[in-house]
């Protein structure tokens, strides 16, 4: 095992680093998505937030700094699409219903990433196979998500958002 990997200490302070990072992701793409469009921004970090999911389960066993440095761009981007849907459904629901539909979206984010926890859970990735399903089976969450961004970035609808910028 390679050094610090089976230290308690340093395996806290690395996902301390994991999970505050996408602070700085939901910051960075919010001025991002105002300037440059909210589908682009929130398609590119989920192209970014699935691949680091498949790459981190490709590098089960190599060194912990690899996995760390690999870790952090997941962390910066798995969150940063999420305040994007958020934003975006309040910019296009119908007058009067912003409230009720962003409830309904957080109710369901928060749905769908209990169901991922306790499934990727019951995969138990103690062992490289394991862990590469587990990281696999998160990339199909913003696969869909690129899915439906995209088919809204085409609709007219989508010059509401961030100022025309789609």
């Amino acid at each position: 095992m390679a050094a610090g990997a089976d230290d308690p200490t340093t395996a806290s302070l690395a996902a301390f680093a994991v999970v505050g990072s996408g602070g700085v992701g939901c910051v960075v793409a919010g001025i991002l998505a105002d300037r440059l469009g909210r589908t682009t921004v929130t398609i590119i970090a989920m192209a970014v937030s699935g691949s680091s999911a498949i790459v981190v389960g490709l590098l089960f066993g190599a060194a912990p700094i690899l996995v760390l440095a690999v870790g952090v761009v997941w962390g910066v981007t798995v969150v940063a699409d999420s305040a994007q849907f958020s934003t975006a459904v309040s910019e296009l629901a119908s007058p009067g219903t912003a409230g009720s539909a962003l409830a309904i979206q957080a109710a369901v984010g928060f749905l769908l990433t209990g169901v991922t926890i306790f499934a990727v859970g019951l995969l138990g990735p103690g062992d490289a196979n394991g862990w590469r399903i587990a990281f696999g089976l998160l990339a199909l969450g913003p696969l869909a998500g690129i899915i439906a961004m995209s088919r809204l970035r085409r609709r007219p609808e989508a010059v509401r958002m961030a100022s025309g910028h789609r």
